[in-house]
């Protein structure tokens, strides 16, 4: 669960684009949450974002698949200062449907805004929110996957504009009326571990590490031998039914073409570009040629010969 008052949780972030990329194409083992956490991934470790004439704006990626669930940012209103602040939260996912949202909180530990995870299959790219009266001092954002599935990369971006004071306020006697801020917990000293602890620690990054490079080389190996568009050249055609015309392509099973791939008729050559009307489905291959049906003149194919195929 994500806390709203406690610093002491551990937070999760970013894992290698390589596994996010992957996480669509295939149903990959789940990564425990914190398995790539770095220095970022708790709030002492947050990134800082410089505000320069109250503007600022900090990328990254979360992903909680990869084990890179949370990213901590960190940006500060300088002495003196009160006014508004807005945060926009931008992020693109590798595969439609996935989400990402962020909390804000201030020194003490109070969260004071938020952009809450969608409700929908089709979360908003782009979140917004602010802080009213926003006072000096220290605040720490929380951009984080929701659920299981969710991951993005994202840029956050910062404004603070000051408030003009209307009027003269008591400091002394408003201070009296405030109560002082909660006390925030102490910070846990680190266990010490045994060596035998030591051991199987390292063991299990090994492990870890030993797996998300056998999920990269499979990924590479899918990539490589994935197929790729082929250009044919229509050695036969002729007139079919409802006006369409029937083509036979030199190109078949035995450069991976197959059947529902998507043919395209090119104006010109082989390296021309391809031609309005001139799309259409191969409704059958053999070892060495694809035909399908497409809707155009018969004199139009006749001074164009060449056809890109597809994979879809």
């Amino acid at each position: 669960m994500l806390g709203t008052s406690s610093w002491g949780q551990r937070a999760i972030t970013a894992l290698s684009a390589i596994v996010l990329a992957t996480a669509g194409a295939a149903c990959v083992r789940n990564i425990d949450q914190d398995a790539h956490t770095g220095k970022d991934g708790r709030y002492k470790g947050a990134k800082k974002i410089e505000l320069d004439s109250g503007e600022g704006s900090a990328k990254g990626i979360v992903t909680y698949p990869g084990g890179d669930r949370v990213d901590w940012m960190e940006f500060e209103i300088p002495e003196g200062k009160k006014g508004v602040v807005r945060l926009k939260l931008h992020h693109k996912p590798p595969r439609p449907g996935l989400d990402v949202a962020f909390n804000v909180y201030d020194q003490w530990g109070h969260r004071v805004a938020r952009a809450k995870p969608a409700k929908s299959n089709h979360p908003k790219r782009t979140k917004r929110t602010k802080i009213r009266h926003a006072e000096t001092g220290k605040y720490y954002v929380q951009i984080y996957a929701p659920a299981r599935g969710d991951a993005g990369s994202y840029k956050l971006s910062v404004t603070f504009k000051e408030e003009k004071e209307t009027k003269q306020v008591d400091l002394e006697a408003l201070a009296a009326e405030i109560p002082d801020p909660p006390t925030l917990p102490a910070p846990v000293e680190p266990k010490v571990l045994t060596p035998e602890e030591q051991a199987a620690q390292q063991a299990a990054d090994e492990k870890a590490k030993a797996d998300a490079d056998a999920a990269a080389a499979a990924a590479a190996e899918a990539a490589a031998n994935a197929p790729k568009p082929v250009v044919g050249r229509i050695i036969n055609f002729q007139m079919g039914a409802g006006g369409a015309v029937i083509v036979t392509v030199n190109r078949g099973k035995d450069l991976k073409v197959e059947r529902g791939w998507t043919g395209q008729v090119l104006k010109g050559g082989k390296d021309g570009t391809p031609l309005s009307g001139g799309e259409f489905k191969v409704m059958k291959v053999t070892s060495s040629k694809a035909i399908g049906k497409v809707k155009l003149a018969l004199d139009v194919i006749r001074a164009n010969h060449y056809v890109r195929l597809s994979p879809p």
